[in-house]
């Protein structure tokens, strides 16, 4: 999904692939001012083969013992109890209420600089979309622990590859903005419409009870 994203961006002009990560360097030397930055972390070899695959196995490990606090919550907590109400209504509902959570840091300026206001919508969006997402796989588990993975991928290799890219406005650009927020929906919808659906409409919270396996 952050690749697609990436990849569309970059063909309507939203975002200029950068295989030298300039801009995290650029911004690393501003909060180290004075301090040079070793040339092997420069290197085709770090830049293009150490960092992707570091962020895609010990970063997913690392990241996922802190998102699998917050899917312990959203997915293995929340979510079951919303069963009641309907699959969807119970993973849309927990996007809301899991986007709603970000907007304090949202509003400080964090994720979308330029647009804090606008940003707490995006976010909010952003979340719905793949709490429809970490929900299908929720349900189709019965568990939170691949949540927590996805979750963990989401926050390491995806949103590292960005550090690939610049000039673009995260409002709309990337994996947060709203080209990354549409290439996200049309994975839930395909996940609901093609998965298996009518597995996932009729649990109606059968299949997940508040007392079912994390």
């Amino acid at each position: 999904i952050s690749l697609s994203a990436a990849f569309l961006s970059v063909l309507l002009g939203q975002a200029r692939f950068d295989p030298y990560a300039t801009a995290m360097w650029e911004m690393t030397q501003k909060a180290h001012p004075g301090k040079p930055v070793l040339e092997f972390f420069r290197s085709p070899l770090f830049l293009w083969v150490l960092m992707p695959l570091t962020n895609l196995t010990f970063g997913v490990v690392i990241t996922s013992l802190f998102t699998f606090g917050e899917e312990f919550g959203w997915r293995g907590y929340l979510q079951v109890r919303l069963m009641r109400y309907g699959t969807l209504t119970a993973m849309v509902l927990t996007g809301i209420i899991w986007g709603l959570w970000h907007a304090p840091i949202i509003l400080q300026g964090h994720n979308y600089p330029k647009h804090p206001q606008i940003g707490t919508l995006l976010m909010i969006a952003f979340c719905v979309v793949w709490s429809v997402i970490l929900g299908w796989m929720r349900v189709r588990s019965g568990s939170v622990f691949p949540c927590a993975v996805a979750h963990a991928s989401l926050n390491s290799p995806a949103a590292g590859m960005m550090t690939y890219f610049r000039n673009y406005d995260t409002a709309v650009g990337m994996l947060t903005g709203v080209i990354g927020i549409g290439v996200a929906a049309g994975v839930a919808f395909a996940l609901w419409q093609l998965a298996k659906p009518h597995q996932m409409r009729n649990s109606g919270g059968r299949s997940l009870s508040p007392a079912g396996d994390i």
